[in-house]
């Protein structure tokens, strides 16, 4: 690499950092208080479920496009800049909800979720790609690191924030400040994507042929990614959105105690965060799911039989600690096993998250149409969990230890 590459990548990593951590505190309004929000407005289960499987959906077949999109511009910093603004949307649009009639209020929230999922399922393939074009394959385990270590960080900062906002501002007021904040976060966010510079390719590139999903299924390196994101996206997404349904409605919370609740997940995910590529190196991207995926499991038995509120913390933790060993390995799971400037797998790759983030909230939706009790919900959702868990580790039997382009030298 020469003088200007290696300057150039430094301050790819820096903008790349400093993007998450600034779009961190914005998506806090988002992953944290939507949720809530819709309960403020009426919300039940099953609308509860739509807020977070219609987007998901929509974002499998945004991703559709991401491959014709990608080719319109001549680098993939410019191609993912549209997508990216369009994405950002999803924290300005739920401050309207209050201007609409409250029947349609809840509603408003779900299209205002729905729309910038369009774009999303763009931008989120392009910037991997993007992303593996400005730092090079020695950085970039330390770059997805880094960058979920600011994700946590600044997500804390951001719930603390809002929810000193939401506490303290009356409603909907309130809300709709912590919107506007978001989206103005999330510009600046922008501003870090718009500085990415592309390192000079080391070698010429691969001239790639289109292929079919149904080709691409038929390798075995395609298979165990879709196999992983489905059993793992599946499984934590089945009653992702009882969980607050079950705080509010059993245990009495209210959004000051939704944000305490956030803090501990927060501060649970900095530090496995500070650990976690020392994490993969010794025990391998697999088996850091796995027992990532056991921790959100334990997680949901400890909030369903917490007597109170103060113990139904211990759970954020192994939420926080749980889920962010799985996110981040996930994708190390992924570039071990294909190549840099495989666009199509990496739509593949999102599709195949959004899929299972659609067909999981529609799990928990069914057991409480069922009559089945909150409580009750949360225990069976632990249990898939961790049959998720067992699935994870049998894909080693199943897959083998094959991979494209390893990073680490140990078993993945």
């Amino acid at each position: 690499m020469t003088a200007i590459d290696s300057r150039r990548e430094r301050d790819n990593f820096h903008h790349l950092v400093m993007d998450i951590a600034w779009f961190a505190v914005a998506l806090a309004s988002t992953t944290r208080f939507l949720q809530f929000y819709a309960i403020r407005l009426g919300a039940d289960a099953f609308t509860l479920g739509l807020l977070t499987s219609l987007p998901a959906i929509t974002v499998f077949f945004g991703t559709s496009f991401s491959v014709w999109w990608r080719n319109r511009y001549a680098d993939s910093i410019k191609a993912v800049w549209w997508p990216s603004m369009g994405f950002r949307l999803v924290f300005i649009l739920p401050a309207l909800a209050p201007f609409f009639p409250p029947k349609w209020q809840v509603w408003v929230l779900i299209i205002g979720a729905i729309l910038p999922a369009i774009t999303q399922g763009v931008s989120s393939s392009v910037f991997i790609v993007m992303m593996r074009e400005t730092v090079s394959d020695t950085q970039l385990g330390k770059l997805i690191s880094r960058r979920q270590f600011a994700l946590n960080a600044m997500l804390l900062l951001g719930v603390v924030g809002f929810g000193l906002l939401l506490k303290l501002v009356s409603f909907p007021i309130n809300y709709q400040i912590m919107f506007v904040m978001a989206f103005a976060f999330s510009m600046i966010s922008q501003w870090h994507l718009g500085r990415l510079m592309l390192l000079a390719p080391q070698q010429e590139p691969v001239k790639r042929s289109s292929k079919s999903i149904l080709s691409m299924l038929k390798e075995t390196n395609i298979q165990s990614i879709t196999y992983m994101n489905l059993v793992c996206f599946v499984g934590f997404y089945a009653v992702f959105a009882i969980v607050p349904l079950y705080l509010q409605q059993v245990l009495g919370a209210d959004e000051g105690w939704m944000a305490l609740f956030g803090v501990a997940e927060l501060l649970a995910g900095v530090l496995v965060a500070m650990r976690l590529d020392a994490i993969m190196q010794r025990f391998g991207s697999r088996m850091t799911i796995v027992w990532g995926m056991v921790a959100t499991a334990f997680a949901l038995i400890i909030i369903a039989l917490a007597p109170n509120l103060a113990v139904s913390m211990l759970g954020s933790v192994f939420i926080g600690a749980g889920w962010n060993m799985v996110t981040v390995a996930l994708l190390r799971f992924f570039t071990e096993r294909t190549e840099a400037d495989d666009m199509q797998s990496t739509m593949l790759y999102h599709q195949i998250i959004f899929a299972g983030m659609f067909i999981g909230p529609m799990i928990g939706t069914a057991l409480v149409d069922w009559g089945l009790p909150l409580f009750t919900v949360l225990l069976i959702g632990a249990g898939i969990r961790l049959f998720s868990a067992l699935l994870a580790h049998q894909g080693l039997v199943l897959f083998g230890k094959k991979r494209v382009r390893p990073i680490y030298q140990s078993e993945t």
